[in-house]
């Protein structure tokens, strides 16, 4: 059936427009399914069966979910660094189960309206994202309040490079041992310790500011566990 099908050039269905023949698909069970390359209106190409397209069983490239188009499948960003922070700052305001929930959310730390919608949010913020990332480094790239008291909006926000926005963070700014007082970021360059391990150990662990500072890094097995759970300190991922 779908080897008789016609279709002209350019033709749109749906919200796909169909640009070409293709190498027709053989199946396992050895039939042949003729393919199309088509367009979608988000912009994305796909090889699609004719018939599917035809008979209006396939309507778009898999962005369109529920009749609304899905921003991440449309920009493919779901797997990217910037929708991990997206994800990260609404986990951390939000969800009463994440480890850092108590100094965000708990404190009342929300997310403006605005947003809500991914969208939004690489409209306000993308651009200068990927300046950072340049400057940077896109590991060294973390989003930021300017007022630590106010929440996530984009009159508030800038991207940081760690060390920067530790020394801005209000969550246990400084720490004081033997009359020397500093930020964490301080503190670990000059004990040699990981940022992340020592904010891990004050936050997550809820050790004490000299067992913070004085005990060393456990090597081994012990200390990749360590590191993997002070890792989702980087809420600021």
């Amino acid at each position: 059936m779908s080897h008789k099908t016609i279709f002209v050039k350019n033709q749109k269905i749906n919200n796909l427009t169909i640009i070409k023949d293709i190498k027709p698909y053989k199946s396992p069970d050895g039939q042949f399914a003729r393919l199309v390359l088509c367009k979608c209106n988000c912009g994305n190409f796909k090889k699609i069966r004719l018939n599917s397209v035809m008979s209006g069983r396939t309507k778009s490239c898999g962005c369109i979910q529920h009749g609304e188009t899905n921003i991440l499948y449309k920009h493919g960003m779901s797997t990217t660094r910037f929708y991990r922070i997206y994800k990260a700052m609404h986990d951390r305001c939000e969800n009463n189960k994440t480890s850092f929930y108590h100094i965000y959310g708990g404190k009342g730390i929300k997310v403006c309206k605005r947003w809500n919608k991914f969208k939004n949010f690489r409209d306000d913020m993308y651009k200068d994202y990927l300046k950072h990332c340049k400057n940077f480094g896109e590991k060294n790239t973390s989003i930021d309040r300017i007022k630590n008291n106010k929440d996530y909006k984009p009159s508030n926000c800038k991207w940081s490079d760690p060390t920067t926005q530790a020394n801005n963070s209000s969550n246990c700014h400084y720490l004081e041992f033997n009359g020397k007082k500093q930020s964490i970021a301080k503190w670990a360059r000059e004990l040699g310790i990981s940022y992340h391990t020592l904010r891990g150990r004050i936050y997550y662990y809820n050790w004490s500011v000299k067992d913070a500072l004085t005990i060393k890094p456990i090597l081994g097995n012990n200390q990749s566990f360590i590191r993997k759970k002070s890792l989702s300190a980087q809420a600021f991922l």
